[in-house]
């Protein structure tokens, strides 16, 4: 395909720009897609083929906040919870996890200080270096972080 950025469009007319995470929603009815370049997070209907920005403005940058204002600085892995209520990323380059409300694409910071480093903790008291890949537990309370920059898998707690 060709790089780009071409959103609200069906199947091959739909472009991303390294697209580097893929997650499949519990119901199988979309899948979500961490378009890395573009600093979104891309919904691609399963039946329609449909795509369209879940969240991310496509400025590289921090902001937690509403579908089109959230800022995403190399969203590199995405994951979906059990319940299909919300999605994880692994926003590499502001080394942290992020939070996107499925519904409503709205975004806040799970963990990470925001500067790259090592440091267990819960919310903003935890540092990551690069966090890549991304997987939620089957029981929805814990999520796997590649924290690529460290060398390590990492568990974070999500309720904390």
């Amino acid at each position: 395909g060709v790089s780009g950025f071409n959103d609200d469009d069906v199947g091959t007319n739909a472009q991303f720009s390294h697209p580097s995470g893929v997650a499949i929603a519990p119901d199988g009815a979309f899948v979500l897609v961490a378009d890395h370049i573009n600093h979104r997070i891309r919904r691609v209907d399963i039946t329609t083929g449909a795509t369209a920005t879940l969240a991310g403005s496509g400025n590289k940058g921090f902001l937690d906040g509403a579908r089109g204002s959230a800022r995403f600085d190399g969203p590199f892995g995405v994951a979906i919870d059990p319940s299909g209520t919300f999605a994880l990323v692994a926003d590499a380059y502001n080394h942290q996890i992020r939070r996107v409300d499925i519904a409503t694409g709205a975004t806040t910071t799970l963990a990470g200080s925001g500067s790259a480093g090592f440091l267990d903790g819960a919310g903003a008291i935890a540092r990551f270096q690069y966090p890549r890949g991304i997987a939620i537990e089957p029981s929805g309370g814990y999520v796997l972080v590649v924290d690529a920059g460290n060398n390590r898998v990492r568990r974070v707690d999500i309720a904390t």
